[in-house]
């Protein structure tokens, strides 16, 4: 056991984490692949960053973007949700275009819609 003051090597101080991770990261430690860059914390620490980060569900950020808006909302309002909220969907370099076409497709008056289909 290291004295007060002195620091702990980058084996103990992985060891220390994956004791505090629990029983679970073990296994998962024993999969990264690249020795030397196991046995540096700082690594071993972004190695794990994919099993904590949550699974986006894309069919459900999608069907937040296709709801409609609320009546009397107004366009500010609409675009900003819409651009926000189209962040989440994954739909690439089409993204800016499906956002227009999701406000044109939204305007409930039938003559400003077909001025801006045209």
């Amino acid at each position: 056991m290291k004295g007060i003051g002195k620091t702990e090597t980058e084996d103990e101080n992985i060891c220390h984490m994956l004791v505090s991770m629990g029983s679970e990261a073990v296994p998962i430690h024993y999969i990264f692949d690249d020795k030397q860059a196991k046995r540096k914390l700082k690594n071993a620490i972004e190695f794990f960053d994919p099993y904590f980060e949550p699974v986006k569900n894309v069919i459900f950020e999608r069907s937040i973007f296709e709801m409609k808006q609320e009546p009397g909302e107004s366009i500010h309002s609409i675009i900003v949700k819409l651009q926000t909220q189209s962040q989440n969907c994954e739909y690439g370099t089409m993204r800016a275009e499906i956002v227009r076409d999701r406000i044109v497709v939204g305007v409930r008056d039938i003559h400003l819609q077909k001025y801006l289909i045209d």
